[in-house]
């Protein structure tokens, strides 16, 4: 069983925010990281991804599409990345709008 802790806020409902691996931020961390309200790490991830996009449009212009396969590293390495940083980002997003942590048995 994984393990939650929960958010308390006075005001806003409570959040359940599960430790581990994040699968949906591995999968597709744009749309997780927006979903979430992570807009900055979202459009951080955008850039990342067009800036790959443009190297392997340029690399497969040269005459080298061979390499173009290797461009996809990057992309996993930050998805991977993404998944496993996912919890510490919600938790500090959490924490700076009031957010009182308390674990749960």
């Amino acid at each position: 069983m994984t393990k939650k802790i929960l958010w308390l806020h006075p005001y806003d409902p409570p959040r359940a925010i599960k430790l581990g691996f994040y699968w949906q931020a591995a999968l597709a961390p744009e749309l997780w990281c927006l979903s979430e309200g992570l807009v900055r790490m979202g459009t951080r991830s955008f850039l990342f991804t067009i800036v790959i996009g443009l190297i392997a449009e340029f690399v497969s212009k040269t005459g080298l599409e061979s390499s173009t396969c290797l461009l996809l590293i990057p992309i996993g390495i930050r998805n991977v990345w993404y998944g496993r940083k996912a919890s510490r980002w919600l938790q500090e997003q959490l924490k700076n709008k009031g957010y009182k942590a308390q674990e749960r048995p």
